[in-house]
This record gives structure tokens, C-alpha cells and sequence, in this order.
């Protein structure tokens, strides 16, 4: 975390967020990108884990600072950008990427209270299969291995871990050095790095909703389901035929437990390339999600619409600076 984010974190004066609302001239819509909330007794340290306490702040700001939109919302707000006048309460979207437990059992009940709309992107395998995703238990295994070190041997060298870092936020920062690294690697080799680390998948880690959970959530009003492909593949690695088929299968399924076909989608881990862009468009998807860190502006394809990522260690402060766009 470099100096801008701590003094951020530790102080961020109303002047300074109010100054930098006004400076925003065009329209403009914040899209934010959360992975799970869980309560805050299940302490785990991970980026993608927000606690529920924090999570209601967050959300109770939103509520009170932002008109908080539905996706379709939003895109017909972009549609006549042109036409619109600066709103008192700009424009927000609140999205999960992934399919975990917690967005129906902890931020369902959140944002149903605050009756904010928001949107899932969901990645269909392990809801069908009642698994997990390597990432996820990679990540187990190596908050599991606490304090110590773990040596991960893969086909491009030995990746060392230490847990030795006194703060979680630092901790994480080591994970995520790891997670990279794999990402290059073959996917039957994560696959393979994960058994080796958790061969009986015992180690506790993130759990994704069942198909049952995921029909109920998708019942609200509130909620839209978007398509996160079939098992999480990063898409620029795939060929068009590959893409094709993990996005085609996740749509199918997620029509069939929902009863609604996803007209949005998001790119795993934000990973792809221009012909995936123009691919899920003919498929029929409406927009795309990315991973890039900024509003939402006219001038953004509806395939490549950036998000902004909200993270545990993401406290009040933190997060009023990403809205108000100073920590871009």
C-alpha cells in the first residue's frame, strides 16, 4: 500500500472528496467489484473476503451519496450521457464477480434492507459441482500455512511464500505474488499445484452458492445474474472455439436455474483481448465487465466498462476515496 492510500486510509478530509466530485465534468457511472462478504467472526485474510460490518458501512454511504443503479439502469443512463445533467447523487453499480456463498446468505440481506439493486456475475462449475476453484484453494492453503513458508514447485521455477508479514494487507500482497505467477501457468497445472496443496479439499476456503441458493437470489427483484463463463477460465488464454464453449455453457445453466438468460457478462480475473470483446457481444451479451480501475465513461465500449475493486482492507475512508476517483 504506497503513501497516497495510507494517508487516505487514516484521514480523508470532506473538502478534498467533495472537491473532487465537483471536478467530474462528464457523465460517468461507478461500476464496484466485490467477490464475497462474510461475518466478520469468520476471519479470513483474504482481498476478496469484505466483512459484513464494513460491507454495511460501505454499502449505508452508497445509499446515502449515490443513485445506486440496476446494470440495464446504468446502460440506458450511458446511452443518453449527452442529454444528462449533473445529478446531486452520481451514478453507481454495485457488482460480485464469482458465485460465492455469501452474496446470498450475508449481502443479499444487506442490500435488500437498503433495497439497492445490484448484479452476480456467476461462474457455473463449482456451483454445479459443489467444488472449489484452484485459486480459492490455493489461497486456503497458504493463509493455513500461517507465520511459516511454503515452497510450490511448478515447470518455471520454485515460487517461496512467507506468512511471516505481521499484517493481513501484507500478507495478502505475498499471496497475490503467487496467484500471478500461477496465472501463466497451463490450467492442468494449477488444477495439479491445488490437489498437491489440498488433496482432500478439507483445507477451509471460500464455498460458492448451490444452484438452489443462486434460484432464490435470483428471485429478488434486486438482483441481476450475469455470465462469469463455465469454470473461470482466463479467456485470453483460450481459443475463439474454447471461449466460445465455456460462455455458451455457463448461459445455458444459468437459464436453466434461473429462468432468465444473462444479457451481461465479466471476464475472469478481467483477462482479455479484442476478438474476446467482440465475441461475447456475438453471443448476445449486452455489456462485458473489466478489471480496470476507473468510472465508467461514454467513451468506454460496453465490452471493456471498467470496475473499480473493493477489497477487505478496504476501510470507510478508503473507500470514499475510490469513489470520489483519488485513488485511480
Amino acid at each position: 500500500m504506497g503513501i497516497q492510500h495510507r494517508l487516505a486510509a487514516a484521514y480523508l478530509p470532506r473538502l478534498l472528496e467533495a472537491r473532487a466530485y465537483r471536478r467530474a465534468t462528464h457523465p460517468r457511472v461507478t461500476v464496484l467489484m466485490y467477490h464475497e462478504v462474510l461475518p466478520d467472526e469468520l476471519d479470513i485474510p483474504s482481498w476478496l473476503v469484505v466483512r459484513e460490518a464494513r460491507f454495511r458501512r460501505q454499502m449505508r454511504y452508497l445509499k446515502r451519496h449515490f443513485r445506486v443503479l440496476s446494470l440495464d439502469a446504468a446502460q440506458d443512463y450511458m446511452a443518453n450521457a449527452a442529454s444528462q445533467v449533473k445529478a446531486r447523487r452520481p451514478p453507481a453499480v454495485i457488482t460480485f464477480d464469482d458465485g460465492y456463498a455469501g452474496n446470498f446468505s450475508c449481502a443479499l440481506p444487506i442490500l435488500r434492507e437498503l433495497r439497492l439493486p445490484f448484479t452476480v456475475y456467476v461462474s457455473t462449475a463449482m456451483l454445479a459441482e459443489g467444488g472449489r476453484f484452484w485459486h480459492d484453494r490455493i489461497i486456503a492453503a497458504l493463509i493455513t500455512a500461517g507465520r511459516g513458508r511454503l515452497s510450490i514447485e511448478t515447470s518455471a521455477g520454485t515460487l517461496e511464500y512467507s506468512g511471516s508479514a505481521r499484517l493481513d494487507a501484507r500478507r495478502w500482497a505475498g499471496i497475490e505474488r503467487i496467484l500471478t505467477r500461477l496465472k501463466d501457468l497451463a490450467p492442468a497445472e494449477r488444477e495439479a499445484i491445488a490437489d498437491r496443496l489440498d488433496p482432500d479439499l478439507k483445507i477451509p476456503a471460500l464455498r460458492m452458492m448451490t444452484p438452489a441458493e443462486l434460484h432464490e437470489l435470483s428471485a429478488s427483484p434486486l438482483v441481476t445474474i450475469g455470465n462469469h463463463t463455465h469454470a473461470h477460465e482466463l479467456l485470453d488464454q483460450l481459443d475463439s472455439d474454447s471461449a466460445s464453449a465455456t460462455i455458451l455453457k455457463a448461459q445455458t445453466l444459468l437459464e436453466e436455474w434461473t429462468g432468465r438468460r444473462p444479457a451481461h457478462f465479466a471476464y475472469p480475473n478481467g483477462n482479455y483481448v479484442g476478438e474476446t470483446a467482440a465475441l461475447v457481444e456475438r453471443l448476445g451479451m449486452s455489456t462485458a465487465v473489466t478489471g480496470r480501475s476507473r468510472p465508467w465513461l461514454e467513451t468506454d465500449a460496453l465490452f471493456e466498462i471498467p470496475r473499480i475493486g473493493i477489497g477487505r482492507f478496504d476501510n470507510l475512508n478508503l473507500f470514499r476515496a475510490r469513489m470520489c476517483g483519488l485513488l485511480q
